[in-house]
């Protein structure tokens, strides 16, 4: 139910919402009573909440260009996906489930945004990356998001990451200090030249760039398994080094292992463009190394 008004100062709109329950993604979620009030530059929630059983996302507060006006989302077991889908991630998939505040204020003139959240089971295509906790603010002049996190699988890995992600510039760069990070979530990236990645990652790496042309850089030590498809056969690099630039990945004088711990000397790169168009050239020196295999074929 809405009432509209018309007044010297322009159009006032009051919106009581009913109770009522909508699908989405195949999910039943159930919209409670509450109040919103539309006037010239100004909105005022008073208690929306959209929720189903241990799930819920509830606004609650005003929103104008006056800044003792504020607004309080209160997110509970939220899929960060539904809410990082806004910023037009095409080319990365997020998951895990978010709990936490999110605080507006003078979001009309000069927005401040202050965030601290919890993610369950933080997830970067499709690969687990830990619990996350992340807090951040806005940056006017940015137009963005100020962010740190730690995500932690626990008594496996921790990694402590900075940075920022700006809708207005449509891009991010993050630091990223890996302490045994599961790299698997390079898979998509990788496609039709590696597959069955098992891997952890140690060093500090940047992810930067707009968000459907990201690139990395870095110094990594790796403990990396995966298969080459064109050869159908499994690699292994035990706690070793790779350099990462813009656009390549270089391999210099690295031992790598066949899964019998036979032994081979590998030089090359990987380039990309943007992590798009994928170029390899790998030179093996070779002692007794399983190079193809025909089994499964």
């Amino acid at each position: 139910f809405s009432k509209i008004e018309n007044n010297t100062h322009g159009t006032r709109a009051d919106i009581e919402i009913r109770p009522t329950s909508m699908v989405l993604n195949d999910t039943l979620w159930h919209i409670y009573p509450s109040h919103i009030a539309l006037d010239s530059g100004f909105v005022s929630v008073d208690n929306f909440r959209i929720g189903r059983p241990n799930q819920h996302l509830c606004v609650n507060g005003k929103i104008s260009a006056r800044e003792i006006d504020s607004c309080l989302i209160d997110l509970n077991n939220i899929n960060v996906k539904y809410v990082l889908d806004i910023l037009d991630f095409d080319d990365v998939e997020f998951g895990g489930m978010a709990t936490g505040l999110v605080h507006l204020k003078n979001i009309l003139r000069t927005p401040a945004i202050q965030t601290q959240l919890h993610v369950q089971d933080f997830t970067l295509n499709k690969a687990l990356l830990g619990n996350a906790d992340i807090s951040g603010y806005w940056d006017n002049e940015l137009g963005g998001i100020r962010l740190e996190a730690q995500m932690e699988e626990k008594g496996i890995s921790a990694t402590h990451v900075t940075g920022y992600v700006s809708p207005k510039l449509k891009g991010l760069d993050l630091n990223i200090e890996a302490d045994s990070m599961n790299l698997a979530f390079i898979s998509p990236f990788v496609e039709g030249i590696f597959s069955n990645i098992n891997a952890r990652v140690n060093g500090n790496v940047r992810l930067y760039g707009p968000f459907k042309f990201l690139d990395f850089e870095g110094d990594v030590r790796t403990n990396f398994e995966a298969k080459i498809d064109v050869l159908n056969t499994y690699f292994q690099i035990k706690d070793d080094s790779i350099h990462v630039k813009s656009g390549e990945l270089a391999f210099n004088d690295l031992p790598i292992y066949d899964r019998e711990g036979h032994r081979g000397i590998l030089n090359g790169y990987l380039r990309h463009n943007k992590l798009k168009n994928m170029m390899y050239r790998f030179d093996v020196d070779a002692d007794n190394l399983l190079v193809y295999d025909s089994d499964d074929l």
